[in-house]
C-alpha cells in the first residue's frame, strides 16, 4: 500500500486523525501539517466499480479503502450524521472510496463514497485548525479537492493508480 498525506486544496491543511486516536467514531478533521503518523494515510485497492453508478462515480473506475497509518482502521462516512470518520473495517461501501481527477496536476482529486455518491469536504469552507471533515455534494468547490501527496516514495506519481473524469 502507498502512504499518503491527503491535503486540502482549499486550505493547504492535512486530512488529520484527532489526538492518535484509535477509537471507532472518531472524526477526521483537518490540521496543519506536523509530520505525524496520524496525518499520513494508506490506500488500500478493493477492485472496480462495477454496474451503472450515480454520477460523480465511474463504472469500471478503482475503489480503495482510506487506512489510518496509526490505528489501521479504514474511513467511513456516518449516513446520519454526513462525518467522515474512522471504524474497523467491515468491508461495506461505506468505507469504499473512489478517486477522481480534478485537473492535470495528477495529484488533485475528489474524494467520493461508493455508497452515497458524496465527497469528502470542509464543513463551513472553514480553513481552522479542526475543522471537521463530512460528505457532501459534488459542487466542484475546492473544499472538496484533495492533494495526495506520496510519502512513502516521493518520485512515484499517483496518478497511475486512479481515474480521470
Amino acid at each position: 500500500m502507498a502512504t499518503y498525506k491527503i491535503v486540502s486544496q482549499y486550505s493547504g491543511k492535512v486530512m488529520d486523525l484527532n489526538g492518535f486516536s484509535t477509537a471507532n467514531g472518531t472524526q477526521i478533521q483537518q490540521f496543519t501539517d506536523t509530520g505525524g503518523n496520524n496525518q499520513h494515510w494508506e490506500l488500500a485497492l478493493v477492485g472496480t466499480l462495477g454496474g451503472t453508478p450515480t454520477a460523480p462515480l465511474i463504472a469500471g473506475a478503482s475503489i480503495f479503502k482510506i487506512v489510518s497509518q496509526v490505528s489501521g482502521k479504514v474511513l467511513e462516512v456516518n449516513t446520519t450524521t454526513n462525518a467522515v470518520q474512522q471504524n474497523s473495517d467491515a468491508g461495506t461501501t461505506i468505507q469504499q472510496w473512489q478517486l477522481s481527477l480534478v485537473n492535470d496536476d495528477g495529484i488533485t482529486f475528489r474524494i467520493i463514497n461508493v455508497n452515497t455518491s458524496k465527497v469528502i469536504d470542509l464543513a463551513s469552507a472553514s480553513t481552522a485548525d479542526l475543522t471537521k471533515l463530512q460528505q457532501a455534494t459534488d459542487t466542484g468547490s475546492t473544499t472538496q479537492h484533495w492533494q495526495l501527496n506520496r510519502i512513502d516514495s516521493p518520485t512515484s506519481s499517483p496518478s497511475i493508480f486512479f481515474n480521470q473524469s
